[in-house]
């Protein structure tokens, strides 16, 4: 087996990264944000054999993710674990055939380890609390992630001040 692209697409299968398999592999797997948004790609899968070859053929559009909308958080600033922040996420849209959509959180208290995952919710009104931030001026950032049932997704990045809880004597 061998899979190849349309000579004038943007992508090219043996740079290093670009697919997860092998271009001689029955399957192909193109690696995550390799192929650009709203271009069409044809791959073309050779089988040779001591016969002759034979060749298929498919051509795939890719979806641009969930655009147009905001999402915020309040308040802006606030406690560890004594305060309720909330997002709120609107006027996301996709297309018909890639509804509904889902939003994920997760938050990166800056740290040095990855984000924390909180939850995918089908609408866009979680609340959480916060650990103090590690982030400059005690930073947490929120990341809202909004996905379409076909699994494009679009990233958006909310810094919200936590401070130390202090307990008084």
């Amino acid at each position: 087996y061998m899979w190849s692209v349309d000579a004038d697409a943007d992508i090219d299968l043996d740079t290093p990264g670009v697919l997860k398999t092998k271009r001689t592999a029955k399957n192909l797997k193109v690696a995550k944000n390799q192929l650009s948004f709203m271009n069409s790609y044809t791959f073309t899968l050779t089988g040779t054999d001591a016969e002759g070859s034979s060749s298929s053929q498919i051509t795939y559009t890719v979806k641009s993710p969930p655009s147009s909308g905001t999402c915020a958080i309040s308040p802006s600033t606030g406690v560890s674990i004594n305060t309720t922040f909330a997002v709120t996420c609107e006027g996301w849209t996709a297309a018909d055939e890639d509804l509904p959509l889902v939003y994920s959180f997760a938050y990166d208290k800056h740290d040095g380890e990855k984000e924390v995952r909180l939850t995918t919710v089908p609408v866009a009104v979680p609340t959480a609390s916060f650990e103090l931030g590690r982030g400059a001026n005690d930073t947490v950032t929120v990341l809202v992630y909004v996905a379409d049932r076909a699994g494009s997704e679009t990233a958006v990045e909310l810094p919200v001040n936590v401070t130390e809880f202090v307990v008084a004597d």
